[in-house]
């Protein structure tokens, strides 16, 4: 009798240890996440600025990141889509960056542009850190913008926005604390008499609405009016410095005209002529009719932001990520291209993708937007009929 007894009491004594541990790590993660979490105001924190149409241009021009091009050649841009990283040194990860690093060897970017949704991780510091690390050690300057995970769970866009401040390389700028998005910004390309050649656009397309009304509704938020007043406003900037500049913008939740353009290409009456790629994810419902799989942003501020693209003829091609799977690109009745950037992340779908495309439509995209497409593979996987599996990163030059 007296046995059992310390038999059950040795067992109770182990099952309150165990569960000692589990809350002490619980512990510890709720506690990395808040001080991860933490920002020192509501709403948008950004670069601290505060931004009006009577602000002088020249000194925003100043501060703006600045990537000097001083080569007489085009400059190569690598857009680098929903790498998703999950820790950053080992697991699927290690694949992703094998990837990374045979790209940047490769095809020499001038610079890197993440469109968002860089890391979906609760140890999600740590795998920001461990990019811009290898960032710096390639010695390659990347630009950023958020997606609707990078700052969903354990480190918000304030702490992003201070980690990245450590790095040379990363061309990073949280934009005016007055508008929407914590990462609407230019970067300039100048040569080295400090002349304007090109601009790099950068726009936040936010998260999830701020309500919803249905918890488990598929939707995202959309662009700001003001942020397009903001990127109009800096584009007649530019032209001062050069009437002729042209520039890219980038975006991670794609514009609703990526629909348009989608399901011209497939109507036998618009059949847009200059469209490639496939759209492969699942279609959606929206208020009783079925989309195919862009998951875009809706709403009148992505409208303003495509009507200020247009009517300010400067920036050529729109490129964006978030939809794994769809590779679609295309030119759009107003001579924008709008492309999907290749997914690159091994932490995430799409696992068996194929690369079919056109190569008649991939030499026009190149002739007229230096868009190649170019895709880098970690190795050569092949799907049950022989197709190059499409992981990879996109060009633009």
């Amino acid at each position: 009798m007296t046995k059992d007894k310390k038999i059950k009491k040795s067992s109770w004594k182990g099952w309150v240890i165990a569960l000692s541990i589990i809350l002490a790590i619980v512990l510890t993660f709720v506690i990395i996440g808040a001080v991860n979490n933490y920002a020192p105001r509501e709403n948008y924190y950004g670069n601290g600025t505060v931004w009006a149409t009577t602000d002088s241009f020249d000194t925003y021009y100043e501060k703006m990141p600045t990537l000097v091009f001083d080569e007489d050649r085009d400059l190569r841009i690598m857009q680098i889509a929903d790498p998703q990283l999950k820790f950053g040194s080992f697991t699927s990860d290690k694949n992703t960056f094998d990837l990374l690093n045979k790209a940047i060897d490769q095809l020499q970017p001038d610079i890197c542009v993440v469109t968002g949704d860089l890391t979906l991780s609760i140890f999600a510091k740590s795998a920001v850190k461990y990019f811009a690390d290898f960032m710096e050690k390639k010695q390659v300057y990347w630009a950023f913008t958020y997606g609707n995970h990078d700052s969903e769970m354990s480190l918000s866009k304030y702490r992003h926005a201070e980690l990245l401040s450590n790095y040379e390389y990363c061309l990073f700028d949280g934009g005016p604390s007055n508008i929407k998005g914590e990462s609407n910004y230019f970067v300039k390309v100048v040569d080295k008499n400090d002349n304007l050649l090109y601009a790099l656009s950068l726009i936040d397309s936010n998260m999830y609405p701020d309500t919803k009304d249905d918890l488990f509704e598929m939707k995202y938020d959309e662009i700001q009016i003001e942020q397009a007043e903001w990127y109009a406003w800096n584009i007649a900037g530019l032209k001062t410095k050069n009437a002729n500049v042209q520039s890219a913008m980038f975006m991670h939740i794609p514009l609703k005209e990526m629909a348009y353009l989608y399901n011209s290409s497939l109507d036998e009456v618009l059949n847009a002529p200059y469209c490639t790629g496939v759209v492969s994810e699942l279609p959606w419902d929206d208020n009783g009719t079925e989309v195919p799989g862009i998951y875009y942003q809706g709403g009148t501020g992505g409208q303003a932001m495509y009507d200020a693209i247009v009517a300010n003829n400067c920036t050529k091609g729109v490129f964006f990520g978030h939809d794994h799977i769809n590779t679609f690109r295309g030119i759009s009745d107003e001579g924008i291209l709008l492309a999907y950037g290749r997914n690159c992340g091994y932490h995430t779908y799409p696992f068996f993708e194929t690369q079919g495309q056109s190569k008649l439509l991939e030499g026009i995209f190149e002739s007229l937007f230096g868009y190649t497409g170019a895709s880098m593979y970690l190795d050569q996987w092949v799907d049950e009929y022989g197709n190059a599996l499409g992981k990879g990163v996109s060009m633009i030059e």
